[in-house]
């Protein structure tokens, strides 16, 4: 039997290393979006623009056209060819924060089930409250999960939830008899493509 206080001792680490790791959207999405799709999520929104060759750019309100990338950062307009365009993340760090509490819950509710079970059984001649491995197990879950959810919210929104499109060679091309408006960031003008 694995000793009950190494337990509680590793099990707020592991929670903690989980919450941070765990509520990370997998990059890429499996539906594939159409160039306006795209730019309506890019609309207004902080990202990070990953470029060939791994620089990465803090970009402001990214526009993505079929030839041409747009954005702003720290008040310039920038563009540059959009199959330099690796990948283009947003963080989201409210969604970030709720997905850590839910997280956060589930792992230590689970992890405080686990730790009062390891206790096993305890003696116990008066004044017991919890003696058996399952109520030690109910109470732990409880107290752990409670414990679990501002934990993983406070992880959850430092870090933020990641949304990482990929661009590039993936990037969905329209049919050729369908002319995209994207707006040019320097005038704001509808812009043909």
């Amino acid at each position: 039997m694995i000793p009950l206080k190494r337990l509680i001792a590793l099990f707020p680490l592991i929670t903690l290393l989980a919450i941070g790791c765990v509520h990370t959207r997998p990059e890429g999405h499996d539906e594939a979006l159409t160039l306006e799709q795209l730019n309506d999520r890019f609309a207004q929104k902080n990202a990070t623009i990953l470029r060939e060759g791994g620089q990465e750019v803090k970009a402001f309100h990214v526009r993505v056209g079929a030839d041409t990338t747009w954005w702003s950062e720290g008040g310039i307009h920038h563009q540059m060819p959009s199959q330099e365009v690796v990948s283009v993340t947003m963080r989201n760090h409210g969604r970030g924060f709720f997905e850590g509490m839910g997280v956060g819950l589930l792992l230590g509710a689970i992890g405080g089930g686990i730790v009062g079970f390891a206790g096993g059984d305890d003696e116990c001649d008066q004044w017991c409250f919890y003696s058996k491995a399952e109520e030690k197990a109910g109470l732990f879950a409880l107290f752990f999960g409670i414990l679990g959810v501002p934990t993983g919210g406070i992880i959850g929104a430092a870090t933020g939830s990641k949304e990482r499109y990929l661009i590039g060679p993936s990037l969905p091309q329209p049919p050729q008899d369908q002319i995209l408006s994207i707006p040019d960031p320097v005038s704001d003008a509808p812009r043909r493509e």
